[in-house]
């Protein structure tokens, strides 16, 4: 969701109360992204700017929408939620997957999801505790190396 008026941002960040924020932007938007750090900062927030273009979870839209975490495969994004740990707030992705499996990913990590980028209406969520996703992963690499060797042995 890629919001530039900084009062509306500051509203959405008040609806989520949220007190850590991580700002990823296109590069033509580089020097906005700091202008609204700084604007955040100057609120009392953290604020964390990836380095990345805006490429995968920075994205999200609504609550419900698919999203795939590279260690745990396809979980459903439930918003934000403030946990606590050691009698520290942390603000995290809440993300569920199948059989109600559930998965807080604190927001700094959020390079580690991408937006689910195909047709939503035949995918199934992972487990969290099963091995599917990690066997599709190995799968798929299995083939791409095949395919590079392919490729390598044509050239």
């Amino acid at each position: 969701m890629l919001i530039i008026d900084e009062q509306e941002l500051l509203r959405k960040v008040r609806k989520y109360k949220v007190s850590e924020i991580t700002l990823q932007a296109p590069e033509g938007l580089k020097r906005k992204t700091l202008e609204l750090a700084d604007f955040l900062e100057d609120k009392g927030y953290t604020v964390y700017i990836s380095a990345d273009p805006c490429y995968g979870a920075c994205d999200l839209e609504e609550y419900g929408d698919l999203v795939v975490h590279v260690d745990h495969g396809i979980g459903r994004f439930e918003g934000l939620r403030t946990i606590d740990v050691n009698n520290a707030a942390h603000d995290c992705l809440f993300l569920t997957y199948h059989g109600g499996d559930r998965l807080f990913l604190p927001v700094e990590n959020i390079e580690l999801l991408s937006r689910y980028g195909a047709d939503e209406a035949g995918a199934q969520l992972d487990r969290l505790s099963g091995g599917g996703w990690q066997a599709r992963k190995a799968r798929l690499k299995q083939r791409v190396r095949e395919i590079a060797e392919s490729l390598i042995k044509t050239a």
